[in-house]
């Protein structure tokens, strides 16, 4: 067994600047040409689908950490992971960062220990999610294709759990695919823009206030080739719903929206259903 214990403590990251450096090394001694989008081939080879193995009789180490990581727009902080391989299997553990919209980590698991059970498996969190400070952090970007964001302010929890398998041919088995999805939100408002006015008188809601929504949870689970949401309920001013529903892989989808209580004196619920054949 071949053992590796290796240690990296960074103070800044620069990832930007590290990719600028490799683009003009490239230029500088392929040419420019190197450096431009070129298409992908459309015939496959016999190297895609060869099987990517761990070796078994490596088990290395790599702690990482990095006071300050610069990505595109994002600035994180507090970033840091351990990068494993051991029996067979290649790791990712506790790869965590901190943004100014929020915290996040990831725990990932490629295992090839058993050359005919090849899987991947993840689990990723997100951590007090700032609505308004993520689109503010985007705002040449995700705020231009998403105005209406502006007026949304509020923070996320979320968590997604899933294991996938994967055949010899490093093709996925889709079908086997399982996972748990869950969302939490708190403190949710919703600025009432004309637009949302509109609406919202439309609704019979009196006041042109932001709207408040106390604290919801979204869980769903994915099976079978199926995405399942569960039922779960929002309210805000006068009004209570409550939504679930499920669809499949192929967009065959079956979903219901309830409104429990709402200004009309009595409850509805409505129905929704789509075949991918229609």
């Amino acid at each position: 067994m071949l053992k590796i214990r290796m240690r990296l403590d960074l103070d800044t990251l620069d990832i930007n600047r590290i990719a600028r450096i490799y683009e003009n090394g490239v230029a500088l001694t392929q040419g420019v040409a190197a450096t431009l989008p070129s298409p992908k081939p459309t015939v496959a080879s016999r190297s895609d689908s060869v099987t990517l193995l761990v070796p078994r009789n490596l088990d290395a180490a790599l702690d990482i950490t990095a006071r300050h990581l610069t990505y595109t727009d994002l600035d994180l902080t507090r970033v840091g992971a351990t990068l494993a391989m051991r029996g067979g299997t290649a790791y990712i553990d506790s790869l965590r960062m901190t943004a100014p919209f929020g915290r996040a980590s990831i725990d990932f698991a490629y295992s090839t220990s058993d050359t005919q059970n090849i899987f991947m498996k993840a689990n990723v969190r997100a951590d007090s999610l700032d609505i308004s400070r993520f689109f503010d952090c985007y705002r040449n970007t995700l705020l231009r294709m998403m105005p209406y964001m502006s007026n949304f302010s509020g923070v996320i929890d979320a968590e997604a759990d899933g294991r996938i398998d994967i055949f010899p041919s490093m093709f996925f088995n889709v079908p086997s695919l399982r996972a748990e999805i869950g969302f939490t939100g708190h403190g949710f408002t919703v600025r009432q823009n004309k637009f949302i006015r509109r609406i919202t008188r439309m609704m019979l809601i009196r006041h042109s206030s932001p709207i408040e929504i106390p604290t919801f949870r979204i869980r769903a689970d994915i099976h079978d080739n199926l995405i399942e949401l569960y039922p779960f309920d929002i309210e805000f001013d006068r009004y209570r719903l409550s939504a679930a529903g499920i669809n499949n892989f192929d967009g065959d989808m079956y979903y219901h929206l309830g409104i429990l209580e709402s200004p009309v004196p009595f409850p509805c619920l409505l129905y929704t259903s789509d075949a991918a054949d229609d």
